[in-house]
């Protein structure tokens, strides 16, 4: 364990003490709870509460940035809850315990512990995950006849996304975005199909990236979009510090889709049931052709098709690990 990891959990600690209210139980996740933290990492802080909220925001703390996820004790899973739904739940294997009235968090995360390296949850994960993938290559094909490229690209990517993290999580146990990309690139042939038929561009100036997702996120703003969490000025920071992380690690590409994800994000949370097609549209032409450089880029029905193969390519590999469990 650095000590940069051990400054952070106990940064946690400490801000939780500042809040003046009681807190039920509360976890730290990401690279800080994986004890991967370097000098550039935030901290993911999720914590419950008796009274009823669903509140998430960005705060500077000891000169550090916390991303907080604050719930209702309500929404604190149960072993039933986790048992029928493993997918969403996952987050719970990387949780690191600051906070926990009563011992309960621990021993639920005891039992966490156990019932994810079992053969029964991991193929029940990939029952879920393979009905997302299914509904997502089916929507991008409706999407195609619909001559909705750009919906149709998102579509195909999410179903490959999907599948991707579930290889990651079963091979690895890593739960990381970050580490996605690499990941898949050990699987040689699967990762040069990929990148062929991906919306991402052969060449760009890496710098560029991070002032992109930024002028997006500007210009969301002046048109009053409601979503302060994603478009806060934070976050802003925290992309370029991945920025700096992973263009010093020589990972590009890994920056880019990372960042993809995040302009996805974004118009998920703003779009208000808009198509891709006609939200792309109301965005300024500066926004249009950042975007454009970081994957937003209609494929054509090969592509899709060849990105529907790679997910389930990476679904058959999951099941044979699920397979192996004891």
């Amino acid at each position: 364990m650095n000590q940069r990891n051990i400054r952070l959990r106990e940064l946690a600690k400490e801000y939780l003490k500042e809040i003046n209210e009681p807190i039920c139980f509360a976890s730290v996740g990401g690279s800080v709870a994986r004890g991967e933290a370097d000098s550039l990492s935030d901290i993911d802080l999720t914590i419950y509460v008796n009274h009823q909220t669903d509140q998430a925001e960005n705060v500077r703390f000891a000169g550090e940035y916390i991303q907080l996820d604050q719930r209702t004790i309500n929404e604190f899973p149960m072993e039933k809850q986790i048992a029928t739904d493993p997918w969403t739940y996952r987050f719970l294997t990387e949780a690191y315990i600051i906070q926990d009235q009563g011992g309960t968090f621990s021993k639920r995360k005891d039992w966490v512990d156990t019932f994810y390296t079992s053969r029964q949850c991991k193929e029940k994960m990939v029952k879920q995950v393979t009905e997302v993938v299914e509904d997502r290559i089916d929507f991008a094909f409706n999407c195609l006849n619909e001559e909705k490229e750009y919906s149709a690209t998102n579509a195909a990517m999410g179903a490959w996304a999907e599948a991707a993290f579930l290889f990651q999580f079963l091979s690895s146990g890593s739960l990381s975005t970050g580490r996605l990309m690499p990941t898949i690139q050990k699987i040689d042939q699967h990762f040069h199909r990929f990148v062929n038929v991906a919306p991402f561009p052969s060449e760009i100036d890496v710098t560029e990236i991070s002032t992109i997702i930024n002028r997006f996120r500007q210009e969301l703003k002046q048109k009053g979009a409601s979503f302060d969490f994603g478009l806060s000025s934070i976050q802003d920071e925290l992309a370029e510090r991945k920025s700096k992380r992973l263009i010093a690690a020589g990972e590009q590409l890994n920056l880019i889709w990372q960042t993809y994800g995040e302009a996805l994000w974004l118009y998920f949370e703003t779009s208000d049931g808009l198509s891709l097609e006609d939200y792309f549209s109301t965005l300024t032409l500066e926004s249009q052709l950042g975007l454009a450089r970081i994957g937003f880029s209609p494929s054509n029905e090969q592509e899709i098709q060849e990105l529907g193969r790679l997910s389930v390519e990476l679904l058959e590999t999951a099941k044979h690990l699920a397979k192996e469990s004891n």
